[in-house]
């Protein structure tokens, strides 16, 4: 829903949904969130506004004052709400990693400060939505779906350096 066209932006607002009784209109499009008017389809007037609340990270109905709602009207809000904070929520990725061997990739990931020291033989960890995975040998690769590839300083000392690269093409993301 976020994936607006620079001619419907220009366009703004524009009803992005509508049930028996209420339209949803985008009024402002931004990068991250957008602010939607719920309005009243037999007035025509604006009973409320659908902004990102950034305490709760999610997005809340802000009635105007001295409005009535009834359960179904609700409904079709929260239904609106449940397709929106469907939308909004970070698609997980997984990222492969070269490497030399574990101890390297171990290194590379507290130096990205993105987790702690532990055991000997850790050959992926998760930080976020984001899973990452250490790549030392072209068996690696197999069945994996990855978003992105990096590689650590040492990687290129790794024997099979060339193959994961060439092999990357095959197994990545389409």
């Amino acid at each position: 829903m976020n994936n607006i066209s620079l001619e419907k932006k220009e366009q703004l607002p524009f009803t992005i949904h509508q049930t028996k009784y209420l339209k949803f209109v985008l009024v402002k499009y931004k990068p991250k969130t957008n602010v939607y008017a719920v309005v009243s389809i037999s007035s025509g007037d604006e009973l409320g506004r659908i902004e990102w609340f950034a305490r709760w990270r999610q997005y809340c109905f802000m009635p105007h004052g001295m409005t009535v709602w009834n359960v179904n009207c609700l409904d079709d809000i929260q239904k609106f709400l449940n397709i929106i904070m469907v939308s909004h929520k970070p698609k997980p990725k997984t990222i492969g990693v070269i490497c030399r061997n574990y101890q390297d990739f171990q290194e590379w990931s507290i130096q990205k400060k993105h987790r702690k020291k532990i055991g000997s033989k850790i050959n992926m960890y998760v930080s976020g939505t984001t899973t990452y995975r250490a790549l030392s040998h072209p068996n690696h690769l197999r069945g994996l779906r990855l978003d992105k590839l990096v590689e650590t300083q040492a990687a290129h000392l790794n024997s099979n350096y060339y193959q994961l690269i060439a092999q990357y093409s095959l197994y990545s993301k389409k």
